[in-house]
């Protein structure tokens, strides 16, 4: 999803590739997790590239 935001916004800087990703995402949903990683799920309802399958890239 982050090579998607990035093909559309070239110039955005990794904390705004960061708050994208993290604010589209599910917050404590993953059970069993090891280690202190993040707990967040990202639903991308099959996203691709605008032009492929049907998608827009508006949706990214």
């Amino acid at each position: 999803m982050a090579a998607l935001y990035k093909a559309e916004r070239p110039n955005a800087l990794p904390s705004a590739v960061h708050d994208f990703l993290s604010g589209k995402s599910t917050k404590n949903v993953v059970e069993n997790l090891s280690g202190n990683g993040p707990n967040q799920l990202l639903y991308t309802n099959g996203l691709c590239l605008a032009g492929r399958h049907g998608s827009q890239a508006e949706s990214v």
